[in-house]
C-alpha cells in the first residue's frame, strides 16, 4: 500500500462519540512459553488504543477505539477489504436472487464454550444489529433473517441489491448474550483483565481453523479517544493508532503511515429548481470545470482521493474505463454557449439574456475542510465565467437552508454504506438528497441498476450526462504505527486489524 507521510496531519477518532477515562501504563510482556515442540519463544506484545469508559458489545460501543477492538472479539459473516469487496469469515458463500439472499455457514466455527455456530446466533445477532445505532443504516435495506437448516440463513430484502453482501459485516455472537456486557463471540481473541486490573486480549483456542497469529496475546492500553495518541505510538505505549485528518492538526512524528480509504464522499449538491440549474448543460459545464485532483490536494492535505464517480474509485465493481477523468475547461466553455451563456462586453461572467450566471454556494463555516474545498470550487467555476457568492453559515442554519431550498450549490459530505448505496441521494427519506429530482432519469437509472436491470456503466453515463450532484472526492484516515511494527496488507476501515495474522514485530520487548 502506498505510504504517505505528510508534515501535517490530524489525530482523532472516527464516527462516533468521545468518551474519557485515565491512562494506564501497559503491563511487562508475560515470560517466556515453551512451545509443544520443545523450543522457547518469548511472546510477542502488541499494544492497542482501547477506552474503558466504553463498553466492548459491538451493538453498544460507542467509540472508534472500543469498536476496532471489538472486531478481535466478534466475528462478522463477511469482513470488508481495503477494495470495499466482501471478503468471507463465517460465511462459506452466499446466494443472490432479487430481493434474498441465502448464506451457507462454516461448520467449523465454534464459540469458547465448545458450541458449534448455527444460524440461530446468526438470525439472533442481524436482529441485535438491527436495533443497534452503529449498524442500522448498512442494513436498512435488509428487511428480516431465518434461519432455513442449522448451516443456512436467508436474508429478505426491502428491494433487490446486486451487493446486499457487503452490509453482512455485522459482529456474530452466541444466541441470548447480546445484551450482556461481554457477549461470547467467534473471534481471534478473549478479552481478559489481569490481577492488576490491566486488560488484554488472549488468543481464542476455539478459533484455530483461522489465519495462523504471531501474538498469543496482544495488550489494551486505557486511553482517552480525544487525547493526541500520536506521541504514545512514537514512544511504544501503543503499536498503532487511527487517525482522521479532518478532526485535529497535530505535528509530524517519526512513526510511519497506511493509508485507510474511508467511504466518507465530499460532493458538491446541486439545486434542480434554481433557473440556471435546471439545465442539465450547465450542471454537466460546472462537474468538467472542477479539477477534482488538485481540489482533493489542496483543500484536503492531500487526505483525499478524487472522485469521478459517486462510487470509491478503489471499490474492485468500478472499471478504469468508468474513471476516467473528466476535468476539460474547454468543454466547460462548449457547454455553457451551447446553453445560451456569453459573456457580455467587458465582464468576466457569463449572462443569458441579460441574467449573470451567478449561483450561490452555501457551505457550512464550522467544517474548515470543506470550507477550503467551496473556495477551490469558487476559483474554478470563475474561470468558466461562473460567479459564485460564498455563503458560509453555522452548521444549524445550513441544515435550515438545505430543508428550504435557499440555496444554488451546497458542500455536503455523507458517508456511504459498504453497498455503495445511493439511496441518500436518491431516496425519499435520503439525507442528502436536497435539490435532485428523485424522479429524474439519474434517479430511475440508478434504482434499475441497483435492482440488476441495467450495468454500472449505464448508470455511471446517465449520472455524468444529467449530473445531480458533483462527486468531488473520499476521503482518506491514517493509520499510523511504529517503525517496530512489520505491517503488510491494505487497511480497511471497516476491519483495521482484520490483517493482523501478517503482523510482526522487529524486535522482542524484554
Amino acid at each position: 500500500m502506498k505510504q504517505r507521510i505528510t508534515a501535517l496531519l490530524c489525530a482523532a477518532a472516527l464516527l462516533f462519540c468521545l468518551a474519557a477515562c485515565g491512562e494506564k501504563t501497559p503491563p511487562e510482556p508475560t515470560e517466556p512459553t515453551t512451545s509443544s515442540a520443545g523450543d522457547t519463544a518469548k511472546k510477542i506484545m502488541v499494544t492497542l488504543p482501547f477506552t474503558s469508559a466504553d463498553v466492548l458489545n459491538p451493538f453498544q460501543t460507542k467509540s472508534r477505539v472500543n469498536l476496532s477492538i471489538s472486531e478481535l472479539l466478534f466475528d462478522p459473516l463477511y469482513q470488508i477489504d481495503a477494495s470495499f469487496e466482501a471478503v468471507p469469515v463465517l460465511a462459506k458463500s452466499a446466494d443472490v436472487q432479487g430481493d434474498s439472499v441465502t448464506v451457507t455457514l462454516r461448520d467449523d466455527v465454534r464459540f469458547p464454550s465448545g458450541e458449534l455456530l448455527t444460524a440461530r446466533d446468526v438470525v439472533y445477532s442481524f436482529q441485535c444489529a438491527k436495533e443497534s445505532p452503529l449498524y442500522a443504516v448498512r442494513l436498512e435495506n435488509v428487511f428480516s433473517a431465518a434461519a432455513q437448516a442449522d448451516d443456512l440463513v436467508r436474508f429478505t430484502l426491502v428491494s433487490p441489491d446486486l451487493y446486499c453482501v457487503n452490509c453482512l459485516d455485522f459482529p456474530v455472537v452466541k444466541f441470548s448474550t447480546g445484551e450482556s456486557e461481554m457477549p461470547d463471540g467467534t473471534g481471534r481473541f478473549l478479552y481478559q483483565t489481569g490481577s492488576d486490573s490491566t486488560a488484554r486480549l488472549v488468543r481464542n483456542e476455539a478459533t484455530s481453523s483461522f489465519e495462523d497469529l504471531a501474538f498469543d496475546e496482544l495488550l489494551l492500553y486505557d486511553i482517552r479517544e480525544t487525547v493526541n495518541a500520536l506521541p504514545l505510538v512514537e514512544i511504544g505505549q501503543l503499536t498503532c493508532f487511527l487517525l482522521d485528518p479532518a478532526k485535529q492538526a497535530v505535528e509530524k512524528v517519526g512513526g510511519r503511515m497506511e493509508t485507510v480509504p474511508m467511504n466518507n464522499l465530499v460532493f458538491c449538491g446541486m439545486n434542480s429548481e434554481s433557473t440556471a440549474l435546471q439545465d442539465p448543460a450547465v450542471r454537466q459545464a460546472i462537474a468538467v470545470a472542477v479539477d477534482r485532483q488538485t481540489l482533493a490536494e489542496r483543500a484536503f492535505s492531500g487526505a483525499a482521493e478524487a472522485a469521478q464517480t459517486p462510487f470509491h474509485p478503489r471499490w474492485s465493481a468500478l472499471n478504469a474505463a468508468m474513471q476516467t477523468p473528466v476535468y476539460d475547461t474547454a468543454r466547460a466553455n462548449e457547454l455553457l454557449e451551447g446553453a445560451g451563456y456569453t459573456y457580455p462586453e467587458g465582464t468576466r461572467t457569463r449572462a443569458k439574456e441579460g441574467t449573470p450566471l451567478s449561483l450561490r454556494l452555501l457551505v457550512n463555516d464550522e467544517n474548515r475542510q470543506r470550507l477550503a474545498a467551496a473556495k477551490q470550487l469558487q476559483g474554478m467555476l470563475a474561470v468558466v465565467g461562473i460567479a459564485t457568492e460564498l455563503e458560509t453559515v453555522d452548521y444549524n442554519s445550513y441544515l435550515t437552508r438545505l430543508k428550504s431550498g435557499g440555496f444554488d450549490l451546497y458542500l455536503g459530505e455523507v458517508k456511504l454504506p459498504a453497498n455503495m448505496s445511493l439511496s441518500a441521494f436518491f431516496s425519499e427519506e435520503g439525507g442528502a438528497n436536497f435539490g435532485i429530482d428523485r424522479m429524474g432519469s439519474a434517479s430511475l437509472s440508478y434504482q434499475k441498476f441497483r435492482a440488476g436491470k441495467s450495468e454500472m456503466a449505464t448508470f455511471i453515463k446517465v449520472f455524468a450526462a444529467q449530473t445531480p450532484f458533483l462527486p468531488l472526492c473520499f476521503r482518506d484516515a491514517y493509520l499510523y504505527y511504529t517503525g517496530e511494527l512489520n505491517y503488510e496488507g491494505e487497511v480497511s476501515e471497516n476491519a483495521l486489524y482484520g490483517n493482523l495474522y501478517t503482523w510482526s514485530l522487529k524486535t522482542i520487548r524484554n
